[in-house]
């Protein structure tokens, strides 16, 4: 991706846990470690944006491996803070850390009752059984990957 990125100090951080620089953009990143139902609010959004205007940064991201309130995605958007959820996550992480021999999905065909083993892609639609060759349609996939979502967990 090209950032310099810099971890700040465990605690006593100013609001920011990474600073990430490219060229004149300074990315502050703030990371939640939160349960799945628990939610990030308004008020995390704004102390980052805080912390973004005492710093000077162009823009921040507030990750959590929870979810955020309609409240912090509308203020995120006026000031410049994208969010990234536990599925956002995810999917940043398979898309720039890809690995073609990884186990990440393991389907059991309704047809031939085989279990098959393939790794996950956010773009892939038509995936077969690797024993008879049975579609598994977009829907189940979605499925198998909300249920894999609610069983990882990521630390910032």
């Amino acid at each position: 991706m090209g950032y310099t990125t810099e971890v700040t100090s465990y605690s006593n951080d100013g609001g920011k846990d990474i600073i990430a620089t490219l060229d004149n953009r300074v990315i502050f990143i703030e990371c939640k470690y939160y349960g799945e139902n628990q939610s990030v609010g308004r008020p995390l959004v704004q102390k980052l944006s805080g912390a973004m205007l005492e710093g000077n940064a162009t823009s921040g991201i507030l990750v959590s491996t929870g979810v955020f309130t309609k409240h912090a995605i509308r203020t995120a958007e006026k000031l410049n803070i994208q969010t990234i959820d536990k599925k956002g996550l995810y999917d940043l992480v398979l898309e720039h850390f890809p690995s073609e021999d990884s186990c990440l999905l393991e389907i059991i065909c309704a047809n031939c009752g085989q279990a098959s083993c393939m790794p996950y892609k956010p773009d892939t639609e038509d995936i077969a059984c690797n024993n008879c060759k049975n579609d598994i349609s977009l829907l189940e996939i979605r499925d198998i990957k909300n249920r894999i979502y609610t069983e990882l967990s990521f630390a910032c």
